[in-house]
């Protein structure tokens, strides 16, 4: 039931963005680098608002189906009533007319203490402009004079960092509450559901990793590991990972506890992850760096 914040992820592709502007505007092979970084920007931020629109989906169900002691307040208290509740909901449908480069994107660079950022700007008319060419799909009226309402409070151009970095504060707020009121009494049968799909969800993944882990170690030579754990853990994981003795249990035990988020590992996969580990190459054996690992 918990609401995991879109933003982070919008920052980590425009702070990547930035680094690659500098040398990428004199290459054909740069620019074709930075446009793809851009168009996984928009990827990132149609992600991030059906995120949002998951989010008040969920709520409204639950709340429908077990009401909620001053949810209507809480929800207004939480996310305020200047539209950009709204404009977040309404960008998912834009971002279907919108292009990151060609229709009111502007990579825009901020130098203060802590070194440069980047920035992501859509431009005030632009937005208006397809607003109003597309005004049907921006439903209901009361939602679509919201989001105007807080477009015409902006200057010309408008920060997608600052938007989606302010509602994560106030998704974080309300979901705090929300939560709260689920761990009531009342919602006991709903807990009870969401442990058993959980339960199930996690016995589907058992046995998909275990039916993995046995064919692989059957190969002479088992996938590395080691190859694929960026893909799966933080730089900072990766680095307290690499702290402990390579391929050690304490070592696995880390990585495990930081990929598996759900706690779904039983003891026999975990043994099959010890030997995987086990089998990998040792570093001087591999002709090729492994990726990220130190």
């Amino acid at each position: 039931m918990a609401y995991r914040p879109p933003a982070p992820s919008l920052a980590w592709f425009c702070s990547a963005t930035l680094a690659w502007k500098p040398t990428a505007v004199d290459t054909r092979n740069g620019e074709a680098q930075l446009h793809a970084i851009e168009r996984r920007i928009q990827k990132e931020l149609f992600t991030c608002t059906n995120a949002v629109v998951s989010l008040v989906e969920h709520a409204r169900r639950v709340s429908k189906e077990r009401p909620i002691a001053d949810y209507n307040a809480q929800r207004l208290s939480c996310f305020g009533t200047d539209g950009l509740h709204e404009f977040v909901v309404a960008l998912r449908v834009m971002l279907h007319h919108l292009h990151i480069v060609d229709a009111g994107w502007n990579l825009q660079t901020n130098v203060n203490k802590d070194g440069n950022t980047a920035s992501f700007m859509i431009h005030k008319d632009a937005v208006l402009r397809i607003m109003h060419e597309n005004e049907g799909s921006f439903t209901p009226k009361t939602a679509r004079e919201a989001a105007r309402s807080y477009i015409a409070a902006k200057p010309s151009t408008i920060d997608l960092r600052d938007v989606f970095q302010e509602y994560e504060a106030r998704a974080h707020r309300f979901n705090n509450w929300f939560k709260q009121q689920l761990q009531s009494e009342k919602l006991a049968d709903l807990r009870d559901y969401d442990r058993l799909i959980k339960e199930k969800v996690n016995f589907d993944q058992l046995t998909i990793y275990k039916a993995m882990m046995h064919h692989w170690l059957k190969w002479d030579t088992p996938p590395d590991p080691h190859r694929h754990l960026s893909r799966y853990l933080s730089a900072d994981q990766l680095a307290e990972a690499y702290k402990l003795p390579r391929n050690s249990p304490e070592q696995v035990d880390l990585i495990i506890g930081y990929a598996d988020r759900d706690n779904a590992i039983d003891e026999k996969l975990r043994e099959q992850v010890y030997e995987l580990f086990r089998r990998s190459p040792s570093p001087e054996l591999i002709e090729e760096p492994l990726d990220r690992a130190p």
